[in-house]
């Protein structure tokens, strides 16, 4: 009996140059990997990228080619060798340590200890994100850290990927810049805090109402016109008013 031709499967497209293996996911989802590194054993360090389309894998695929070749292969070997525990360790031992005070020493080893290596330290270097970095930094504020401890460990971070890329461990440093809070006030053209002036109607409606308030009225208009600050005025007496008329003199330089 004659045997059953095999239905030929269906294949997506031919692959395109420096593509590198593009499949297709039993969840719909593309992938697809490209050589970042070699091993000392010879074997190739792989990355696999994932994407909604083949297109958009063949572009990530590319542009990390490109970065390949403008900054060379990954400078790792074994997976132990990646792993970021270990680096990190090694790191600190060598370059940090030996530079800093011994309380220092035992606060940021205590910090890598309790905070960082149980965030990261399973993970290999180059699977370390700005999303996960950002996500780690998050949580501990949400969880009530001191900002202060939150920005040391930032820091140390920021520090041992910055050494990383140095040494070609990898090729961008994963730690996103500490962002900053706006202050509330405008700053002036010598960087003090600026408030604003009151409107010309308020200051309008400020006078008409002292006028009604004898012991308040001169108060309010040498805060006016002169520019002093409350303990400038508050302490002066009736008969140095002439003094005041000599600091606004003074500080309009006349």
């Amino acid at each position: 009996m004659p045997q059953k031709l095999k239905k030929a499967k269906t294949k997506s497209g031919r692959r395109g140059n420096n593509e590198g293996s593009i499949f297709q996911r039993k969840d719909g989802r593309w992938s697809g990997q490209v050589t970042v590194g070699y091993k000392t054993d010879g074997n190739s360090i792989r990355k696999t990228i994932y994407g909604q389309s083949r297109q958009e894998v063949a572009r990530k695929i590319a542009e990390m080619t490109v970065e390949v070749n403008q900054n060379g292969y990954i400078n790792v070997s074994a997976r132990d060798e990646r792993n970021f525990e270990v680096l990190c360790r090694k790191w600190f031992d060598i370059h940090v340590a030996p530079h800093i005070e011994d309380i220092t020493q035992e606060n940021r080893r205590n910090l890598l200890k309790n905070h960082i290596y149980k965030e990261f330290g399973t993970l290999v270097i180059e699977d370390i994100s700005r999303d996960k970095v950002q996500i780690f930094l998050n949580n501990k504020a949400a969880a009530g850290v001191a900002s202060d401890t939150v920005g040391k460990m930032r820091q140390l971070l920021d520090n041992f990927f910055t050494y990383a890329v140095d040494v070609k461990l990898v090729r961008a440093n994963p730690v996103p810049r500490p962002k900053r809070r706006r202050r509330e006030n405008k700053r002036d053209e010598k960087g003090a805090g600026a408030k604003k002036a009151l409107r010309k109607e308020i200051r309008l409606d400020v006078l008409r109402w002292s006028a009604q308030h004898p012991l308040l009225k001169p108060i309010i208009i040498v805060f006016a016109l002169v520019g002093l600050r409350p303990q400038e005025l508050l302490p002066l007496k009736w008969e140095q008013r002439k003094l005041s008329h000599q600091i606004h003199l003074h500080r309009r330089g006349d």
